[in-house]
């Protein structure tokens, strides 16, 4: 699987080279960030008046948390905004189904930097962190390329390419034994987490910025999704994880300011 992943990224890659920079509207990843299905892409927003609230199931075969190591299918309730231009803030909150504990489930925190930006760069480039506190049942530390073709008036295309770490820089848990209990490099299978482990790459095509569709390499899986935006504020996506598991997500963009309405233009880039 990983060589799968490493050819799918160097194909994206060289594609990145051949196009200019252009505009264009990006779905919501499981997690909420702008993204494809499971994988996030590096898509930077002059647009922050708004914040995205989102609600997505996980198959119990491709769980996500795993939280203990048990299994057991997920629900995601995601919020995301980006304060500023440079930095996207995502909180998440996981309840998996089926397993009795206390609480209102695992809630993961992350920042993702937008260290480059198409319009200025020539493409997206931007860096996913975890903190380094808490548990690591989630954390997807990675780094992630973009970039936006334009293919006809109506339809535009988004690449992306991207390395996940597969060891995060915590402590151990109790359960594992360690002699050393201090920060050190452990390996993320170890607290049940193969997210985004490795390289993964995938495409979007979108039709007059309402309509999309997605084919991706996770790391793990190859996933394909469609999904559609109603009235600029909702968006349904419906998805196929290794192209035979169906699974949804629905999120509401709320703004903060009143949008100023804009009619779609066949011609503007």
């Amino acid at each position: 699987m990983r060589c799968k992943g490493v050819y799918v990224g160097l194909v994206t890659l060289l594609l990145f080279m051949a196009c200019p920079p252009c505009s264009v509207k990006a779905q919501r990843n499981f997690l909420g960030k702008p993204g494809l299905i499971r994988i996030p892409s590096a898509s930077y927003s002059e647009v922050r008046d708004n914040v995205f609230f989102q609600v997505s199931r996980m198959p119990i075969e491709y769980r996500i948390n795993n939280f203990m190591n048990k299994p057991a299918e997920e629900m995601f309730y995601t919020a995301q905004i980006q304060p500023l231009p440079w930095v996207g803030v995502n909180f998440v909150l996981t309840r998996p189904i089926d397993i009795p504990r206390i609480g209102i489930g695992d809630r993961h925190l992350d920042l993702q930097f937008f260290v480059l930006n198409e319009k200025k760069h020539g493409l997206d480039l931007s860096l996913i962190v975890s903190p380094m506190l808490g548990s690591s049942f989630i954390d997807h530390n990675s780094v992630i390329i973009s970039k936006k073709f334009i293919i006809s008036s109506d339809f535009k295309l988004q690449g992306t390419v991207g390395y996940g770490l597969e060891s995060v820089y915590k402590k151990p848990l109790k359960r594992f034994k360690f002699e050393d209990n201090g920060l050190q490099w452990i390996p993320k299978s170890m607290f049940g987490n193969f997210y985004l482990s490795g390289f993964f790459a995938g495409s979007q095509l979108t039709f007059r910025e309402k309509v999309f569709f997605s084919a991706e390499f996770d790391s793990q899986y190859f996933n394909f999704s469609g999904s559609v935006l109603l009235f600029e504020k909702l968006g349904v996506q419906v998805s196929f994880l290794d192209i035979v598991y169906p699974t949804a997500s629905v999120n509401y963009k709320v703004f903060l300011d009143k949008p100023k309405k804009i009619k779609y233009n066949p011609d503007a880039n």
